[in-house]
């Protein structure tokens, strides 16, 4: 949590006071670093059992690699932990513990699945019947969401997932980075266009509060963008673009939500020579001996055959 939740959370200094911290994570992390113990866990191609997705259709994964040095699957670290403290637990295998969630999980087959599932198996009907209503449209298309900020040139700025999960795992993945190396501001072209910023300038972002400190970026312009709407990629913290959205805290499930905030945005550095505002190519203008710009060989061949003029 400290790499992914806001600095404004204070969530290092929240650990710091903790007497004791344990850590099970597949790489050494930010948090795994401020632990007392740490239990290397594996990734999941080197783990059997089943994932089940939001709309309640669960998959079988088979083991395709062996664990890496000390890694071992989740439910061994916790089969260990529980048997010292409780001999009477004991769980051989993956099989036996999937036995165990079908008799208390209604719908959820309690024999081993096939290596291969035809269709996509589902245990929670419910909660596959309420999906349409959960994620119904909530604006027209092509419509931003207002800021949550009264300033004319307020924009919404929101953290979006461009690679996997929070960048712990998909920024140590060589070929993932290769296609997106670096965090860039998307922005619209009218919005780029009203500072004068096009693909590769470096803008600075400030909260329309005031209580983060501005951040410089650079930007990209994307057309498919409206108006008033800016995006970042959530797996980057550098730059620190996520301190600049405030925190709040469901009052139900008291998880906090750090996706959306409302900034302003100025031009700090102009992009670099041959794109316009809009982000695309122009063609190179060359200049003749005496410093000016030198007409093109088509248009020079136009003028001549007008003039009678061989070109």
């Amino acid at each position: 949590p400290i790499e992914t939740l806001p600095a404004s959370m204070r969530v290092a200094e929240a650990l710091e006071g903790l007497e004791l911290l344990i850590c099970q994570d597949v790489f050494m992390t930010e948090t795994a670093r401020r632990s007392d113990i740490v239990l290397p866990a594996c990734t999941a191609a080197e783990k059997s059992g089943t994932f089940t997705n939001h709309e309640g259709e669960y998959r079988p994964v088979v083991r395709a690699l062996e664990p890496k040095g000390e890694s071992r699957p989740d439910w061994e670290i916790f089969e260990e932990l529980a048997s010292k403290m409780n001999p009477d637990i004991f769980y051989g295998s993956v099989e036996e513990l999937q036995q165990e969630i079908g008799r208390i999980v209604k719908g959820f087959p309690n024999a081993p699945l096939p290596r291969r599932l035809e269709g996509a198996p589902q245990f929670a009907a419910a909660h596959v019947q309420g999906v349409p209503q959960r994620y119904a449209p909530c604006l027209p298309a092509g419509t931003a969401p207002a800021p949550p900020s009264s300033l004319p040139d307020a924009l919404t700025l929101q953290l979006i997932p461009i690679l996997y999960h929070s960048g712990k795992l998909s920024l140590r993945a060589e070929g993932l980075v290769t296609i997106y190396p670096k965090g860039r501001l998307a922005i619209s072209p009218q919005d780029g266009e009203r500072i004068g910023a096009a693909t590769g300038a470096v803008v600075r972002l400030s909260a329309t509060d005031g209580a983060h400190a501005p951040v410089e970026v650079e930007v990209e312009v994307q057309t498919t963008l409206p108006a008033g709407l800016c995006l970042f990629p959530e797996h980057f913290n550098t730059p620190p673009v996520r301190e600049l959205v405030s925190v709040s805290i469901d009052e139900t499930t008291g998880v906090p939500y750090f996706k959306r905030g409302a900034v302003t945005m100025q031009l700090v550095t102009p992009a670099p020579l041959g794109v316009n505002p809009r982000g695309e190519p122009e063609p190179p203008v060359s200049t003749n001996g005496d410093g000016q710009a030198a007409t093109s060989g088509a248009v020079a061949a136009t003028t001549a055959a007008t003039s009678g003029e061989p070109a």
